[in-house]
């Protein structure tokens, strides 16, 4: 991936200085792999009341190699800063991850108790470098350069029943986690040392007014762990001007989620939502105003809160067209705690797609798709987004008995996925503008080998949390 950043310095009389213009192009290879398997033992005949238990090992590693050239102009455009500079920045992150999952299934009359365990255990471990160009040679920089290792250990006991009386149906759970972390820059762990115990309860009530109609109701708490790169606490540089930096004192945030919804015959779904985030992690774009070093940081810097509407309906009462169509109105208001920051922002935002599935022949093996979505400008913490859209297209033929399917699609045809923020920390105004490179055209073939009728035995993953992290 290409990168171009500029860094303009105004003067005391907002007159250009100089500025400072970097370019990089990221290169990375990533290996995941991953075994999974689970045993299943009915307790009873009839395979009602049962155990599943379930193990993972994931082993992943990610390479990073990321050259840059930096430029120092001055207000005049003239470059004053050696033209051959060339710097390279090398990452690798390895991490093992294991994990069982127990569960027990048990009806009792009309209900349902659920309880388990699930014990993870992740070792992740960072090796940063940084070279120069000297004498047609990489000569690396031994005080750039760093190894951090991250443990973190996992015991989780949960429980559930679920049940249901005339038109009511209810749901109650818990779950609770105890979490042990180390990092360093060695196997001591002497940078980190910690662990913390954790509840997480849930709770469902549902109601059916008639055939047509049901309301709902639920609660729910969850926590949101960071990237386990995110938890280096060295630099990563991508210019010699602008360097990442991890946080290894990072703490996990937690959600409280409250819904209230109501269903109209399985095709119009209303709900009313709060949201209550605490100890909420963001990036933050620093710029040092002593030698114009900007570094990008992880903290746990804001608590928010979120009230919305979401709207759902699917409508298939148009000839060969089926539609989703959403839509969500949300008002946010945060608390930022981070020196430099706004103390508190707050705003509202819109969302609208809508998904077209049109079927253009009787029988139905040519397939074509018309998707649009828009979001609108919002505040979200420090940061000011302008509106963005997409627009995707595609076509698809169902061939020789469902077997083959070739396909021809069309991502963000229009290039508007562009998404562009303005925020102000520690009294400097900074602007950006982020394509993601949505925009692209995929030809594809599918072939199904085999008797693809025969049912599919679905194995679940108790690692998904952890793939999460991963990035």
């Amino acid at each position: 991936m290409l990168q171009n950043t500029t860094l303009t310095i105004l003067n005391s009389s907002d007159q250009v200085d100089s500025s400072l213009i970097s370019n990089n192009k990221t290169k990375q290879r990533i290996n995941n792999q991953s075994i999974n398997t689970q045993y299943t033992y009915f307790f009873d005949s009839i395979g009602r009341k049962k155990m599943v238990l379930t193990a993972d090992y994931i082993y992943y590693t990610a390479k990073k190699n990321l050259p840059f050239s930096s430029t120092t102009k001055d207000a005049n455009g003239a470059v004053i800063s050696d033209p051959n500079e060339r710097s390279l920045s090398n990452g690798i992150q390895s991490c093992n991850i294991g994990t069982l999952n127990t569960l027990f299934i048990f009806p009792i009359k009309n209900g349902e108790l659920n309880y388990g365990a699930k014990f993870s255990f992740t070792g992740n471990k960072d090796d940063v470098s940084y070279s120069n160009w000297i004498n047609d040679a990489w000569q690396i920089d031994s005080t750039q350069t760093n190894i951090f290792y991250y443990r973190e250990n996992t015991q989780a006991a949960f429980a559930s029943y679920r049940n249901s009386y005339k038109k009511w149906d209810y749901q109650i759970g818990v779950r609770g986690e105890y979490t042990q972390l180390k990092g360093g820059y060695d196997k001591t762990f002497s940078q980190l040392n910690t662990s913390y115990f954790k509840l997480y309860p849930t709770a469902y009530l549902s109601y059916r007014l008639n055939d047509d109609n049901s309301f709902s109701i639920n609660y729910g708490k969850r926590i949101d762990r960071p990237a386990y790169f995110q938890l280096n606490p060295f630099r990563w540089l991508i210019s010699k001007y602008t360097y990442v930096i991890g946080n290894s004192t990072l703490q996990p945030s937690y959600v409280h989620n409250f819904e209230l919804s109501h269903n109209y015959k399985g095709v119009l779904n209303t709900s009313i939502f709060f949201s209550k985030e605490k100890e909420g992690i963001t990036q933050l774009n620093i710029v040092d105003t002593e030698d114009y070093y900007q570094f990008i940081t992880i903290k746990n810097a804001y608590n928010k809160d979120i009230i919305g509407l979401n709207v759902f309906y699917f409508l298939d009462k148009i000839k060969n067209i089926e539609s989703s169509i959403q839509g969500s109105l949300t008002y946010q208001k945060s608390k930022m705690f981070v020196s430099g920051t706004i103390p508190q922002s707050e705003g509202w935002n819109y969302y609208f797609s809508i998904n077209n599935q049109i079927y253009i022949n009787k029988n139905k093996t040519i397939l074509g798709s018309c998707n649009f979505s828009y979001n609108s400008s919002n505040v979200d913490n420090i940061y000011h987004y302008q509106s963005y859209s997409q627009f995707d297209v595609g076509l698809r033929f169902i061939l020789f008995n469902k077997k083959v399917s070739p396909d021809v699609s069309g991502s963000d045809l229009f290039k508007t996925n562009i998404v562009k923020s303005t925020s102000l920390i520690n009294g400097i105004a900074q602007s950006k503008s982020y394509d993601a490179g949505v925009r692209s055209l995929n030809i594809g073939v599918r072939y199904k080998f085999g008797n693809y009728k025969l049912r599919k035995n679905d194995k679940g993953s108790g690692a998904e949390d952890e793939k999460n992290r991963l990035k």
